[in-house]
């Protein structure tokens, strides 16, 4: 095989900063979801997050890419895990709510936000 074929089934490669879209929407699906009563952790805006990764270089975007693809796993496989429940779907997406937040303030602190 040569580096000109493509390997079948293979994964393509999604840039960080493409992802964090999908995971401010999860985000807001989970929290539709968690008691309205909720504690909520304050996070940067998608915008901000945006401008201020433009203006990151170097390691501090490899920290923020590895962040931001956990983030995204575990938003896809806790919303998963929520569709079809009835019971406990609400603590459940309180914690994950929860967690996903804190996740995108680490995104920020990656980049100066």
């Amino acid at each position: 095989m040569t580096a000109q074929n493509r390997i079948d089934g293979a994964e393509v490669f999604t840039p960080e900063i493409d992802q964090i879209p999908q995971l401010y929407a999860v985000l807001g699906i989970i929290e539709q979801i968690a008691p309205a009563h909720a504690e909520s952790i304050a996070i940067p805006s998608e915008a901000d997050l945006r401008q201020a990764y433009d203006r990151t270089s170097g390691i501090a975007k490899k920290g923020f890419g590895a962040t931001a693809g956990e983030a995204v796993d575990a938003a896809t496989i806790g919303a998963h895990a929520l569709l079809g429940k009835s019971e406990n779907a609400s603590a459940a997406a309180e914690v994950l709510a929860h967690h996903l937040r804190g996740q995108i303030v680490l995104l920020g602190r990656f980049v100066g936000l």
